[in-house]
């Protein structure tokens, strides 16, 4: 049973945590059996605020089908399966067996299979890189989860911790989910359970924690309300945002003016998207806040100005949906501010996203895609 949520502004999760534990991890070789060495991690993503990020997938589409979610990796080498090895022990249910990786080859042939242990109703992710597969898994009805970082040649598991994530957790009913990503900061994984979410950063070659943190959870369990993707598009209008007697106003050729009754009191140029230029905006304390897109591409630059000066003084890389190939688009942007944060709202051809922005330091907080 999912948990029950608390309905706000947008229905939201409100969320209790219990006290973190440290992980234990072993110390494995630094390279695979293959020869091949694990990913580095750059010295700057190592520390704490590295996890002070946490997104979600509630659809397919290529991040969470490619990187977060999957159960199955496919490569010229074969298909890699997260799943149940068979056949079970005797005298236990195959939801009691032994959960791990199989590797079959390109003709369907079992080449090798890796137990990671055994997880009543079995569940977790995959990545791969560098010639390794990193798996989470765990239980999808209790909390907590592991991680293991097995070779794609041999199977041999090189390391498995168990993540910190919310620590113990009391319950009759539960919810858990994990996610996982490999990028600048390290081997992340975003759980989400019952009782609430967390970002765990570790080193893809050791498996030590490089960072824990837990989002707002005021936001994680946003959920996308209004038009789906399907639905047709609406023609953006004018620009403009007004504040009493203040008016900011997207202005073409590409200049943003602060205008105050009759009067401009500053210009700032912007660089020229011809008819393709929209905008929507919000003011927080002394800053401008700008979602500039075009409504027949992908994406949004999001930016603060100065209301005083005109200056821009903040600028935030909204994740959206990423990259998508199209040939043909559609984009809207809505910008608003709950609990201080900003909450970008992007439609898109392929598919519905959120992300919250801390606008005291300019950085995305949670980001949330949906795909149908």
């Amino acid at each position: 049973m999912r948990p029950a949520f608390i309905a706000l502004a947008c229905p939201l999760v409100v969320a209790a945590c219990t006290p973190l534990r440290p992980p234990t991890p072993d110390r494995p070789s630094p390279a695979t059996a293959s020869g091949e060495p694990v990913p580095e991690v750059r010295p700057s993503a190592l520390a704490s605020p590295a996890a002070d990020f946490w997104r979600w997938d509630r659809g397919g589409g290529s991040w969470g089908d490619s990187l977060a979610k999957r159960q199955t990796l496919t490569t010229d080498q074969g298909t890699d399966e997260l799943r149940y090895l068979a056949p079970a022990p005797a005298g236990e249910s195959q939801k009691d067996g032994r959960f791990g990786i199989v590797h079959l080859d390109p003709g369907g042939k079992l080449l090798w299979q890796a137990e990671l242990g055994k997880h009543f109703v079995g569940t977790g992710a995959m990545v791969r890189a560098g010639g390794l597969i990193y798996a989470t898994h765990h239980s999808a009805i209790s909390s907590g989860a592991s991680v293991s970082a097995i070779d794609a040649t041999t199977g041999q598991v090189r390391w498995t911790v168990a993540l910190a994530g919310l620590g113990p957790v009391s319950h009759s009913q539960y919810l858990n989910e994990t996610e996982i990503e490999l990028d600048a900061r390290g081997l992340v994984i975003y759980g989400n359970e019952a009782q609430g979410a967390y970002t765990e950063v570790l080193d893809p070659a050791t498996g030590k924690q490089l960072g824990l943190s837990r989002p707002d959870p005021r936001f994680v369990g946003l959920t996308w309300e209004g038009k789906s993707p399907g639905e047709p598009f609406a023609a953006p209008g004018p620009a403009e945002l007004a504040v009493g007697s203040t008016r900011y106003v997207l202005t073409e050729p590409a200049t943003l003016a602060r205008i105050d009754g009759r009067e401009t009191v500053w210009t700032l140029p912007l660089r020229d998207r011809g008819s393709c230029d929209h905008a929507t905006m919000r003011v927080i304390g002394d800053e401008l806040w700008i979602a500039r897109y075009c409504a027949f591409a992908s994406g949004v630059e999001l930016f603060a100005v100065d209301t005083a000066s005109g200056t821009r003084v903040r600028e935030v890389a909204v994740r959206g949906l990423g990259s998508v190939d199209h040939s043909e688009y559609y984009n809207e942007v809505a910008l608003d501010v709950l609990h201080g944060h900003l909450v970008v709202r992007g439609r898109e051809a392929a598919g519905c996203y959120i992300e919250i922005v801390d606008p005291a330091v300019g950085a995305s907080r949670v980001s949330l895609t949906f795909r149908d």
